[in-house]
């Protein structure tokens, strides 16, 4: 009887800990907010990161020195791979083969500030840019806004 009871006190402990650290990664994964425009802030050359997707992978494109590659990409713990696909654009303008895996470490130092480490980041801090709104194709009359009647007393 106590072993089983002991069991069902550490499956419960258990439970209650792989909830908070889900929990507390989705929080991270949410102020980190990957997917959308970056930009580098650092005085070398500039490069731009367009991440597409969820939270924790999907597509992306980055632009750099004249140059461009795209792929897709996810988040393995704090690591930030890119898998490049097919080719991509050389600053010379040469397309070369764009395949093979990176892997940086990315640091979230505030909302909209990231840094990234390793494999052509070193130590490189990047902004998220403003998008422009999205247009909605929504009809007035699909509006929530209620328009307030006036009344006049004469």
């Amino acid at each position: 009887m106590m072993s089983v009871l002991l069991v069902l006190v550490l499956f419960v402990v258990a439970t209650l800990w792989v909830r908070g650290t889900r929990s507390n990664r989705q929080h991270w994964l949410e102020q980190l907010d990957l997917p959308g425009v970056w930009t580098s802030d650092d005085s070398g050359p500039g490069i731009t990161l367009e991440f597409q997707g969820e939270f924790d992978h999907g597509r992306y494109h980055e632009t750099f020195d004249g140059g461009q590659r795209q792929g897709q990409w996810r988040l393995q713990g704090h690591i930030l791979e890119l898998q490049a696909e097919g080719t991509h654009t050389a600053a010379t303008g040469q397309v070369e083969s764009a395949s093979g895996l990176r892997q940086c470490d990315l640091i979230l130092f505030d909302i909209g500030r990231i840094g990234l480490h390793g494999n052509g980041f070193d130590h490189r801090v990047f902004n998220k840019t403003a998008q422009p709104a999205q247009k909605t194709s929504r009809a007035a009359s699909d509006s929530n806004v209620v328009p307030l009647r006036r009344t006049c007393d004469h």
